[in-house]
């Protein structure tokens, strides 16, 4: 499943995914004009990374990981 095959009106925030190049999964935290910020574990870390986008709608075809 991708996030594109969600509900419309959901919250993606702490939506696992796979991430495209690592293929880890990690947690979609925010997103801004170039891309989305993630974190590895949401629970024990504070700490986030960027994941530079050609275009935002990118995110949409990301793969969800249960």
């Amino acid at each position: 499943m991708k996030i594109k095959d969600l509900p419309k009106n959901k919250n993606l925030r702490n939506i696992k995914f796979q991430h495209p190049i690592t293929k880890e999964a990690c947690y979609l935290e925010s997103q801004w004009n170039s891309g989305i910020w993630y974190k590895k574990d949401p629970k024990n870390s504070n700490e986030v990374f960027p994941l530079f986008l050609d275009d935002l709608q990118d995110v949409l075809e990301l793969e969800i990981v249960n």
